[in-house]
């Protein structure tokens, strides 16, 4: 594999779209990480963002929702899962071409989406640091944004994602629903009443999942970017919904190259299985 290369090329696209330079103070690795529940870019009008959850499902699937957001001149964030829905692995050239192209970003949703305060924190670790590598072993990097299955954490999951190196932990303030089984109808009437509740923030930052049909095959997501132009908010990606300085990805260190290198394979119960006989601490192999 010929990761260095890779990811130059991946590194120098995301860092000419993110528009913001990494210079800035560092924060000690005992802080937890910043932990985004909205919005917080500063413009006279209202914003929204939207990050997909738990894929990839299919390429059918994937494709579909980059598609939604690409008619409209928009970028879509995708929270991806390593062995949830299905296995990432085999997905890495298209991965790899619609982040050089500019079409989608991606962050850490973990491997397995376990609910992390019902397993020992350090199978949690275990959990993130799949992904990580899986990343790595895709030539990508070491992803430095993460979003928590079913939004469950405390404060040390915080601190241990600082010192894995993410600058952010995304959560939201509007549930799609798109999850719930309902009817594309039912979801519409609760998200209205939504919209009318008095304590409805100004910004929105969305948790909707690529895996729905819902979403992009029977067009929840149109339904919401028109229900967000008529309340006159402007879509802004993930980078600018939060803050995010530099690349959504990072170089990764010699030891994670090394340990990526042992797990080359698109079979994903193979790979976390591998990983299960490298040496060190469980989720702390590549520290």
């Amino acid at each position: 594999m010929r990761l260095t290369s890779t990811f130059a090329a991946l590194l120098g696209a995301t860092l000419c779209c993110a528009g913001v330079s990494l210079a800035g103070p560092v924060a000690s690795r005992d802080e937890p990480v910043a932990f985004h529940i909205n919005c917080t870019t500063r413009s006279e009008r209202p914003v929204f963002s939207i990050a997909l959850d738990d894929g990839i499902r299919s390429t059918e699937y994937h494709e579909s929702v980059i598609s939604t957001f690409e008619r409209r001149g928009h970028v879509p964030m995708f929270f991806v899962n390593g062995d949830f829905f299905g296995c990432i692995l085999p997905y890495r050239d298209e991965i790899r071409s619609t982040l050089e192209q500019g079409r989608a970003l991606y962050g850490s949703h973990g491997w397995a989406h376990p609910h992390a305060l019902e397993i020992p924190l350090e199978e949690w670790e275990r959990d993130v640091e799949l992904l990580e590598l899986a990343y790595v072993a895709m030539g990508l990097g070491r992803p430095r944004v993460y979003r928590f299955p079913f939004g469950e954490h405390n404060d040390e999951h915080l601190v241990r994602l600082r010192q894995r190196g993410y600058v952010a932990a995304v959560q939201w303030n509007q549930d799609s629903r798109d999850w719930a089984g309902l009817s594309k109808a039912d979801v519409e009437a609760k998200l209205l009443d939504d919209f009318a509740a008095p304590d409805q923030p100004r910004n929105l930052l969305w948790l909707n999942h690529e895996v729905q049909d819902l979403d992009a095959k029977e067009g929840l997501l149109d339904w919401e970017f028109d229900q967000m132009a008529q309340q006159g908010k402007d879509y802004v990606d993930i980078r600018q919904c939060i803050g995010v300085h530099g690349p959504l990805f990072a170089k990764p260190t010699r030891k994670q190259r090394e340990l990526a290198k042992q797990l080359d394979t698109n079979d994903c119960k193979a790979f976390a299985a591998a990983y299960d006989q490298l040496p060190g601490p469980r989720g702390r192999k590549s520290l």
